[in-house]
């Protein structure tokens, strides 16, 4: 067409009367028995409950925990978030900072590549809202089942909270979390961050190196110490003989070395 784009804009009017679309869902042709009207999708679309959804979302554990023949020693849990982008003035629409757009930021908990939990949030809570009721029910659910089980819940820095570790601790479930840095954690660090750099140049500058460390640290919001662990990484950064610095803290309750 020498370039030349044209647009078809279709209403749902007219799609009620597609010919395709009632031989794929009716089974006709017949545009005299058209398909559901927007009043009716709308009122299909808002008929189900909170409570109707909670029911839909648990059966993901229940296929889980079907999928097991026999109960396994370990799982680990892993929660995260991610961002659904909004095209047009949907309901619930915020603007998120940290993905630049706006969008709905569903919450999502894996096993494995099996699902265990998925909701639709707004943005315009924060990214760990709601993770520590639903992880409850999921590790509750699960210990029904499998009683001997270890639980290990595993997540980013933007999940950490202190009634999250308080709450694991109590039901002795083990944890993997992100942690952010501060000066006291950058000045018990700093001995192995300057050996990963002084290692990072001795080889040569051409390949990642990565140093671990693990030290017992108390947080003002908490009533007792925890392991942290610190992984000082230098990655390649052109040509700069000292690489970038890409130094990371987690926050865990698991025994053993801390590179593992």
């Amino acid at each position: 067409m020498n370039g030349t784009f044209y647009f078809l804009t279709v209403t749902h009017h007219q799609l009620r009367h597609d010919p395709a679309l009632l031989a794929a869902i009716r089974n006709t042709t017949d545009d005299d028995q058209p398909l559901g009207s927007a009043p009716t999708l709308s009122r299909f679309e808002n008929r189900i409950t909170k409570e109707e959804l909670a029911r839909l979302s648990k059966l993901f554990v229940e296929l889980f925990l079907e999928s097991h023949d026999v109960a396994p020693k370990q799982i680990i849990i892993d929660v995260d978030a991610t961002d659904d982008t909004i095209h047009g003035n949907q309901e619930g629409k915020y603007f998120n900072g940290f993905y630049d757009d706006s969008c709905f930021l569903p919450l999502y908990f894996f096993c494995g590549d099996q699902l265990l939990w998925s909701q639709l949030r707004s943005s315009k809570s924060g990214g760990a809202h709601g993770t520590l009721a639903i992880f409850h029910f999921l590790a509750t659910r699960i210990k029904e089942t499998w009683p001997d089980v270890e639980i290990v819940l595993r997540g980013d820095a933007g999940f950490y909270s202190p009634k999250l570790l308080n709450y694991c601790e109590r039901r002795g479930y083990q944890y993997i979390i992100g942690y952010s840095s501060n000066d006291v954690l950058k000045k018990l660090s700093e001995p192995v961050v300057t050996a990963s750099k002084l290692f990072f140049v001795d080889g040569g500058s051409q390949e990642a190196l990565r140093l671990f460390a693990e030290y017992d640290y108390k947080a003002k919001k908490w009533n007792h110490a925890r392991k942290i662990i610190v992984k000082a990484e230098r990655l390649p950064d052109g040509d700069n003989p000292s690489g970038k610095e890409n130094t990371r803290y987690i926050v865990t309750n698991l025994e053993g070395n801390a590179q593992e």
